[in-house]
């Protein structure tokens, strides 16, 4: 092989491995949807160096609560940026071990995503701007730890949602059972009553990411995810109770009140289905309260769907 052949297959190896590391480095974490009141606990790792989380809240939010870690050792940065991937602002302020708070953030574009990594416990409050979206240095954060969101918002209309509430206004003394009728004879099952949901945030239906949602004791705290779809279309809902023991209730309906399709799976701790859709039109999949034994908790699902699987 003459010199000229040996430079260019030594400069094509060069930049095989050169494409082979950069498609490792430059891999973008998956992405997590997250809604207000919601409380939700992940972990860092040497996969998985940076978290991604997308905060279904519109724009004019002001995002409270904070990030914990748990235990000592681990020292969170946190970055936020748009859609479009311009970051707008980042939190490093504490030690190892502290949360850092939001602190009132007002964000200016609706859906923001929330990135957690990991950075050397014994540095704080470094200028890490900009280190968020460059893959190429995250072999530098080697540091890895578990972490709690606790995320909270107050809305435009002033509506205040800490961590650990229903992401939809409660009404205080609404005490009635929307499980029963006042006609049933207490055997068998008495049915659903109309499940309102004119006054719940509807946030967008991303196909194929997970998404949670929880429901209040109270019954208040139904959710809905919007989706569009034409005739013929099939939904797969794949839904995974995370957390309490009420009876939830799942429905399909073309906007505003045409049912497509509902089930209860009550107790259960996982649900999958299929369903077609009957028109091409605007839909949604809402969550609801169906029963609440005695010592009920808020319950929190994790609903995953797929368009034409």
């Amino acid at each position: 092989m003459t010199k000229f052949g040996v430079l260019a297959a030594a400069s094509f190896l060069l930049v095989l491995l050169g494409m082979s590391a950069t498609s490792i480095v430059n891999a973008q974490p998956d992405r997590v949807a997250i809604q207000c009141g919601q409380v939700l606990e992940s972990e860092t790792s040497p996969l998985e160096q940076a978290q991604d989380f997308v905060i279904q809240a519109p724009a004019g939010t002001t995002l409270t609560g904070r990030v914990e870690p748990i235990g000592t050792t681990f020292n969170l940065v946190l970055y936020f940026y748009d859609q479009g991937g311009g970051e707008f602002t980042f939190y490093n302020r504490n030690a190892a071990g502290l949360a850092e708070e939001l602190n009132d953030l007002l964000i200016g574009s609706s859906n923001p995503v929330l990135r957690v990594i990991g950075f050397d416990p014994n540095n704080t409050g470094g200028d890490w701007a900009g280190y968020g979206n460059r893959y190429d240095r995250y072999n530098e954060f080697k540091y890895f730890g578990a972490y709690t969101i606790y995320l909270g918002c107050i809305l435009r209309d002033g509506t205040v949602i800490e961590p650990g509430m229903s992401a939809n206004v409660s009404t205080p003394d609404d005490t009635s059972d929307e499980g029963t009728t006042s006609d049933f004879s207490g055997v068998g099952y008495p049915g659903v009553a109309p499940i309102d949901f004119s006054t719940t945030t509807i946030n967008p239906l991303i196909f194929d990411i997970p998404l949670t949602s929880s429901v209040a004791v109270d019954g208040a705290g139904v959710a809905g995810f919007s989706f569009d779809a034409n005739q013929g279309d099939i939904v797969q809902i794949d839904a995974r109770r995370l957390q309490g023991n009420l009876g939830v209730g799942f429905v399909v309906f073309a906007q505003p009140n045409i049912p497509v399709f509902i089930a209860g799976p009550v107790g259960g701790t996982n649900f999958v289905t299929q369903v077609e859709m009957p028109q091409a039109g605007s839909y949604v999949v809402g969550l609801f309260r169906m029963s609440a034994p005695e010592g009920a908790s808020a319950t929190a699902f994790q609903l995953t769907a797929s368009l034409n699987p």
